[in-house]
């Protein structure tokens, strides 16, 4: 398919123009909500699928949100049928239709653990694991701080280590327990 008659179809400003056509660079589009980010990005996407030449596999596109990422899908579906007027690109667009299911657009997350799955005997992952969220992720730090203060707890108790039974003595179980997970939130990450 032209790119002329993609980009006058989809009716992009000059900057929006200017992000899509902006091939082989990073691109970092600034602006606020309601201003077209979206759409510019599901251009760039349209470009690279029906003008370049890629496959749909070969295209990924990283949201903050699962919401984002279902919106782009079905945004993606709603203008490749729109598109399929253009006979010459008709064939392509009925093959994208057919693969968008498996197209590579989602979270990091979501992306990351589609690798991870597909190259789980290489890195020793079981491939059904699952991505827990914030609120998951917080009960089982929760268990692991009670589970491992009960451990010490009982290892204190077969040595008769004094510190850890005096600290426990001093502040109660849970106020120690409170003050580990406490501390295990906000622990400093360094990155290199």
């Amino acid at each position: 398919m032209n790119w002329e008659a993609l980009a006058e179809t989809l009716k992009l400003s000059d900057e929006q123009r200017s992000a899509v056509e902006a091939d082989g660079k990073n691109v970092l589009v600034i602006a606020g909500a309601g201003t077209g980010k979206t759409y510019t990005l599901l251009a760039r996407y349209l470009k690279a699928l029906l003008c370049d030449g890629l496959d749909i596999n070969q295209i990924v596109a990283i949201t903050f949100t699962e919401k984002a990422a279902a919106e782009m899908r079905q945004r993606l579906r709603q203008c490749l049928h729109q598109l399929m007027k253009f006979e010459s690109a008709r064939e392509r667009i009925v093959q994208a239709l057919e693969s968008l299911p498996e197209a590579p657009i989602g979270t990091i997350h979501h992306f990351c653990a589609q690798l991870l799955r597909r190259y789980a005997y290489a890195v020793g992952v079981d491939p059904s694991f699952s991505i827990i969220d914030e609120l998951q992720a917080q009960g089982l730090r929760n268990r692991i701080v009670t589970e491992w203060l009960l451990m010490q707890l009982a290892d204190a108790l077969a040595q008769c280590n004094a510190d850890v039974t005096t600290l426990i003595a001093e502040f109660g179980f849970n106020r120690v327990a409170e003050i580990l997970r406490a501390t295990l939130e906000a622990r400093l990450v360094i990155e290199w």
